[in-house]
């Protein structure tokens, strides 16, 4: 399904380049549906708290269950990450729209005149 990473004798598989993970963590409690249950009464929350990461996967919502406790610790960090590159792509990608536009709008000089007309 996914690209396997192997990486160099000596070195940690643990970068947090690589803890990227894109989507939204929420908690939610559920009732379970049977009349004599807690979950049943009005007022009561329900069952939970149960973690589920949500995220877009080819056009389509996808949702996974996040086990309560360290991995939803470990979770966090990791989308906080991918919020953080996709902000400084989107800034690396301005920088670079503005630099584009620049060398459109900026006169020929007379060597490149010269080139292009060769």
């Amino acid at each position: 399904m996914g690209a396997s990473l192997t990486f160099p004798a000596g070195t940690s598989p643990k970068f947090s380049a690589l803890d990227l993970r894109p989507g939204q963590l929420t908690g939610r409690f559920r009732k379970c549906g049977k009349p004599k249950c807690h979950c049943a009464t009005p007022g009561d929350p329900g069952h939970g708290l149960s973690w589920f990461l949500t995220r877009a996967v080819n056009c389509k919502t996808v949702t996974k269950i996040i086990p309560a406790g360290p991995a939803v610790a470990q979770s966090q960090p990791q989308l906080e990450e991918y919020r953080r590159f996709r902000h400084l792509t989107h800034e690396l990608v301005e920088v670079s729209e503005t630099l584009c536009e620049a060398a459109l709008e900026r006169p020929m000089t007379a060597a490149e005149a010269a080139r292009k007309n060769l």
